[in-house]
């Protein structure tokens, strides 16, 4: 999604957060990006897991499939909280062009808060994620084998 901004500044020229911020844009990066995102993924994941230890392996409980309810879903979600994110820090982004112009967003929060915001989200994701997996390891760890 922020290749084109990262063009735009390399070259110089164009609009910084044009078509690929606007829920039209957003739209299309999602499919594409859930449906290579699947199968590039996947690769990964078996790639990483022949290196993990059994320990890593029980952490990170990394998939070898991904459906596409799931890579659909992750694609939307990424796409459209990144157009809302960036709606409140950037005056140039027209997240419902060609239907509006406006952005009812912007300056609804500040750079610094929406920041901290991603951030501790971050910190509260990571925690809760690996709060879980300590359970479902140590529960599995109980049944007889």
């Amino acid at each position: 999604m922020d290749l084109q901004p990262l063009l735009v500044m390399v070259v110089g020229r164009g609009t910084l957060h044009g078509i690929s911020h606007t829920v039209i844009g957003a739209t299309v990066i999602a499919v594409f990006s859930a449906v290579t995102g699947k199968y590039l993924s996947e690769y990964v994941f078996v790639w990483l897991d022949k290196d993990f230890t059994e320990f890593q392996k029980s952490i990170f409980d990394l998939p070898k499939f991904i459906s596409y309810k799931v890579a659909f879903l992750s694609a939307f979600i990424g796409a459209y909280s990144h157009i809302l994110l960036d709606s409140v820090m950037h005056s140039d982004l027209r997240p419902l062009f060609p239907i509006s112009d406006n952005n009812a967003l912007l300056n609804l929060a500040s750079y610094e808060q929406v920041n901290k915001i991603c951030i501790y989200s971050g910190i509260v994701g990571a925690i809760l994620y690996f709060m879980v997996r300590l359970m479902v390891v140590k529960s599995s760890r109980k049944l007889p084998r």
